[in-house]
């Protein structure tokens, strides 16, 4: 898995796989919790994310991570230059170095914080395994979005932004 830092991209995501987060864009909160927090930017709108999210909550370890629903509150999304149309398109994770996991990546940032579930993101790590999954979760995300409408409403008044 490629990690990319501020300096290495200009432009943001690249690729879907990782984008930069700019240090000086760090909240208070993911500071102070440690270098094992993990910020996740969820679609809470979807009735799959958010359950899934949800189940993840309730078997987290306390203080490991920030959950975000950026569908009902995008404003923590300024800070990473991110549009909420790009966020909602796939999951995002912050890790707290910065590093941005997004899609499949950002599954396998959770799965290795998560009891038992550490386990997958070992087997997501085997040659080709992360890139097949980023290939069909891309092409669920991609669907998901398509039908979901304020995930069109969103991409919509991100257009007519300045």
């Amino acid at each position: 898995m490629r990690v990319l830092r501020a300096s290495a991209i200009p432009g943001g995501l690249e690729n879907g796989c990782c984008a930069p987060h700019f240090e000086q864009g760090k909240s208070r909160e993911h500071k102070a919790i440690g270098k094992f927090m993990l910020t996740v930017y969820y679609d809470g709108k979807c009735g799959l994310c958010r359950r899934e999210i949800e189940y993840y909550k309730n078997i987290a370890p306390a203080d490991s991570f920030v959950w975000l629903d950026i569908a009902n509150d995008p404003t923590s999304l300024a800070e990473l230059r991110l549009s909420q149309a790009d966020a909602l398109r796939r999951l995002h994770a912050r890790d707290a170095s910065g590093v941005m996991h997004v899609g499949a990546a950002a599954f396998v940032a959770i799965w290795q914080r998560l009891a038992y579930w550490r386990y997958l993101a070992l087997l997501m790590k085997l040659p080709l395994v992360l890139p097949l999954a980023s290939i069909i979760y891309n092409r669920f995300a991609d669907h998901r979005f398509a039908r979901l409408s304020h995930c069109q409403l969103a991409m919509t008044a991100g257009e007519h932004k300045p």
